[in-house]
């Protein structure tokens, strides 16, 4: 059986297609941003020396960025480790406890 798209939208219903649209959404320009990062670590790899020299790199430093993963996006924000403890919660007064 072949199905399309549309069909398979109507099938599932609004709310799964909504939420496959918004899903799609921030799925696509993380895989755009990480073909970028690809490309780029491709091409620094295959730079001369003269033109890494111009970049103010040497030789290590651009085998060393063009052998991260692309998913390692050196802009995206490091995420914050889970914290062991638990946050305060304000009494009905406003105060926190002491």
């Amino acid at each position: 059986m072949n199905y399309s798209f549309t069909a398979l939208l109507l099938t599932v219903g609004r709310k799964a297609g909504v939420r496959l649209s918004q899903a799609s959404r921030r799925i696509w320009p993380q895989l755009q941003r990480w073909w970028e990062l690809a490309e780029q670590r491709r091409k620094l790899a295959l730079l001369d020396e003269y033109a890494l020299h111009d970049l103010g790199l040497s030789r290590a430093d651009a085998l060393c960025e063009s052998d991260r993963p692309f998913w390692d996006d050196p802009l995206r924000p490091a995420e914050k480790p889970a914290s062991t403890t638990r946050p305060h919660r304000a009494s009905a007064n406003g105060r926190l406890p002491s």
